[in-house]
């Protein structure tokens, strides 16, 4: 007979949650498109240009139509799921590295620790993200590792005070109590006692967090501070297609389209999280 763990009765109060399995079909499509993007594309998306043929609107040989190179768009908009998944993770990564880690170290000891961590997350919040991932691309340079580190930078104070808030709440319980009775180091604690604990708000927090670094990472192609050209993201696709908006609108529809669905299936899929693991949140 199974059991009913709490996960158990999540995942089944997850997949009675219509729009939240919406959302999840919607990012395994994604996946499965960025995997298999060169056995879908008909054409190379970088190298396949033929000035002769640009700036076509779709039809049966170029289904998304071909930009101003005579690439084609919908080979590029199949690419470019992969750099910004990639992007979107990746960021996301970054973020829970500094946020959990510092979130941790300030919720378990307190003190002094927690009063500096927590002022330098106060400064970090005084800026405005996207401002902020603008400062750090400008000052590097542009390039995908410079996304990464910027997007995942700017986003740690709010993991930092979420898992801080985790741990103050957690720290005085009876298993931590008896976990410090027989001798544990702090490390395990922290790592094996009262993290684990932790993982559904961290869990919601990434999912929703994944589609704002995508929006924001195409925001940085946009204005030309994202991964250069001629590598294909959906960003880069409009900032070029964007002179090309009346004659030629199927430039900025596509990768448009493309970016909506993207944050629309991890918007959804994240509220659906939310309120299956954290039902106090649930509007």
């Amino acid at each position: 007979m199974r059991k009913n763990t709490p996960w158990t009765m999540a995942k089944r109060r997850l997949r009675r949650d219509r729009s939240a399995m919406i959302g999840l079909y919607i990012i395994i499509f994604l996946i499965l498109i960025a995997i298999f993007a060169p056995l879908l594309s008909p054409y190379d998306p970088i190298n396949s240009y033929d000035l002769t043929k640009n700036l076509q609107p779709p039809s049966k040989d170029h289904w998304f139509g071909t930009d101003w190179m005579g690439r084609d768009v919908f080979s590029r908009v199949l690419y470019g799921s992969r750099i910004s998944l990639t992007i979107g993770l990746a960021s996301r990564a970054v973020t829970l590295t500094i946020g959990i880690t510092l979130g941790a170290i300030a919720g378990y000891f307190g003190g002094k620790l927690d009063t500096v961590i927590m002022r330098i997350a106060e400064i970090m919040d005084a800026f405005p993200s996207f401002l902020f991932a603008i400062a750090i691309s400008m000052a590097v340079g542009p390039g995908i590792y410079t996304v990464f580190f910027a997007l995942g930078f700017v986003g740690w104070s709010g993991m930092a005070r979420l898992i801080r808030g985790q741990f103050l709440a957690l720290r005085q319980l009876e298993f931590v109590e008896a976990a410090h009775s027989l001798g544990a180091s702090h490390l395990r604690i922290i790592f094996t006692e009262i993290l684990p604990s932790c993982m559904a708000p961290v869990i919601i927090s990434t999912t929703m967090g994944i589609s704002g670094a995508i929006m924001a990472e195409a925001g940085l192609a946009f204005l030309g501070l994202g991964v250069q050209p001629p590598a294909p993201t959906w960003g880069s696709m409009m900032n070029f297609g964007r002179q090309y908006i009346w004659s030629s609108p199927h430039l900025i529809i596509f990768p448009g389209v493309a970016i909506a669905l993207t944050v629309y299936g991890f918007n959804l899929f994240g509220d659906g999280l939310r309120d299956v693991l954290d039902p106090r949140m649930k509007d």
